[in-house]
């Protein structure tokens, strides 16, 4: 009963009580548990003595609880506010850690659904198909290539090799570069080698064999893009490409030929 708390003998009495316990939540919990044991023993008094009146009653009571300034300072020793403080801050990391660890499992849930529906697309790229399933990890996206298919250049007698990638990750607040450039080289089982896009020369009026950049587009949790190496020959029946991430060693996928049956 807080806001009577100064009209009558038992909030003056609550008042001097908790006056000295700092920390607010724990000033309000044990004013509400002294005042059921004053109610309560205000209630016994005018059962043993009908003809006492209310006011009376809580007086007696008030004066059975004891003297309420040493009951004050007592309290305040025991509840001290910097341990309410810090039980307030504990709930709010533990909330955050619950928070946390659930949105976690959901983000999980979300990169599988996306890789499964990924890598069960029923609308083959045209072309001669190249398989690879391996996904690779950097650092905090999964990649891996979708499909790949061998194909003619438009206007040339060369071919390129199309790779179409996904990429996945938990971390909705960092989405991965939009280009992935200057890291590319790749290689196949006949001997040709493939420079990054920046590296590519000019030979015999057609640029020589490289590897385009990636691009990535989409949203949360999965985005796509498409690449290039171009000047594969028809003959290649294996295909590797190498991603440079800074470590000692290259990021590399093997990319198989399909055989028709």
């Amino acid at each position: 009963m807080e806001h009577n708390k100064t009209s009558n003998p038992a909030g003056q009495w609550l008042d001097k009580a908790t006056r000295a316990i700092c920390f607010g939540p724990d000033r309000r919990e044990v004013r509400a548990e002294l005042e059921e044991h004053l109610e309560d023993k205000a209630l016994d008094f005018r059962r043993i003595f009908p003809g006492l009146t209310e006011e009376e009653a809580q007086e007696r009571a008030a004066a059975e609880m004891g003297d309420p300034e040493e009951i004050g300072k007592e309290l305040a020793r025991i509840h001290k506010p910097w341990l309410g403080y810090l039980w307030r801050a504990s709930q709010a990391a533990l909330g955050l850690g619950l928070a946390g660890v659930l949105l976690t499992g959901y983000l999980a849930a979300a990169v599988d659904t996306a890789w499964d529906a990924a890598l069960s697309s029923e609308e083959p790229m045209q072309g001669i198909p190249f398989r690879c399933r391996e996904p690779v990890q950097v650092g905090r996206y999964t990649l891996w290539v979708e499909e790949a298919a061998l194909r003619p250049v438009q206007g040339g007698g060369t071919a390129e090799l199309v790779l179409s990638w996904r990429a996945v990750s938990p971390c909705f607040w960092e989405a991965p570069r939009s280009t992935l450039s200057q890291t590319w080289t790749a290689g196949d089982d006949l001997g040709t080698e493939y420079v990054s896009l920046w590296g590519r020369a000019w030979q015999d009026g057609a640029w020589g064999p490289y590897v385009s950049s990636l691009s990535l587009e989409g949203d949360f949790p999965g985005w796509s893009g498409e690449q290039s190496i171009y000047g594969v020959p028809w003959e290649a029946r294996q295909v590797w490409v190498n991603l440079e991430t800074g470590g000692a060693e290259p990021i590399t996928l093997v990319l198989e030929r399909e055989e028709k049956p």
